[in-house]
């Protein structure tokens, strides 16, 4: 029989982010940690009714991706897609001091 040799590891201190990071990492799963943000500052920007339209949105790279069930719907959000970047980059910028002098979103795409 093989004698086992356990190496012992002193523990280091880490913070939740980072050892959430790390989990995140590890297990390579693809997470972004605005999409649930960005979806609650969206239903603010644009109102109950358009947030009950609105059948999926998420984030992939910097572009958002709305996907909503009203041809008319689609229409006047890309009448005032650049207004609602601003806003939504602005609230970003306000709320992390690290991205006011970068985007979030560098674009959304309305289908």
């Amino acid at each position: 029989m093989q004698k086992r040799y356990f190496v012992r590891r002193e523990a280091k201190e880490a913070s939740i982010k980072e050892v959430f990071a790390n989990f995140i990492k590890a297990f390579n799963i693809d997470y972004n940690p605005f999409e649930y943000e960005v979806k609650d500052v969206w239903k603010q920007l644009t109102g109950t009714l358009t947030d009950r339209l609105t059948k999926k949105i998420y984030i992939q790279g910097s572009v958002l991706y709305v996907f909503v069930s009203s041809p008319a719907l689609k229409q006047e959000l890309m009448l005032v897609r650049t207004d609602l970047l601003g806003k939504i980059n602005k609230h970003f910028a306000d709320k992390y001091k690290q991205y006011q002098s970068k985007n979030i979103i560098n674009n959304i795409i309305i289908k």
